[in-house]
């Protein structure tokens, strides 16, 4: 189909590999009772997605006058980000586990722990971020 990209098949056997025998049986259900599964896994993911984005839309009217002068970063806002990327690295293609949350709107400058504007970065890639990031660059020293 036009426009339409294919994993390699390597990457489909790793997919159904990691599928529990419960999940299995379900899908192999549903496929047999003529339910499209791919129409249902988007609606699914999709669901995810807007589920996602109004949990830290609370999280953002819960604290918007609040004026944060810690860099601690909240409970709730690290498990909302946790439950969007999981534990890896947000970089695609990047398979290291996340080691830091990274603040793609800088927290210096906006004193502000928003959960939209958060990324979790292996090291290697939060110190890129720094490393691209002039006004980082001007007050940082890098090890």
């Amino acid at each position: 189909m036009p426009g339409q990209t294919f994993a390699p098949v390597s990457f489909d056997y790793e997919i159904v590999a990691g599928l529990s025998p419960e999940v299995k049986i379900k899908i192999r259900e549903m496929m047999d009772n003529g339910i499209d599964i791919n129409k249902e896994l988007m609606e699914f993911f999709k669901g995810r997605e807007v589920k996602i984005a109004q949990e830290k839309e609370q999280i953002v009217g819960e604290v918007k006058n609040v004026k944060m002068v810690s860099r601690h970063i909240p409970a709730k806002i690290k498990k909302i980000i946790k439950k969007e990327y999981g534990s890896k690295c947000s970089k695609s293609e990047c398979a290291r586990p996340a080691e830091n949350l990274h603040h793609s709107r800088g927290f210096a400058i906006y004193k502000s722990h928003d959960p939209r504007f958060f990324q979790p970065l292996c090291h290697e890639h939060h110190e890129i971020e720094h490393m691209s990031d002039k006004y980082v660059q001007k007050y940082r020293v890098f090890k």
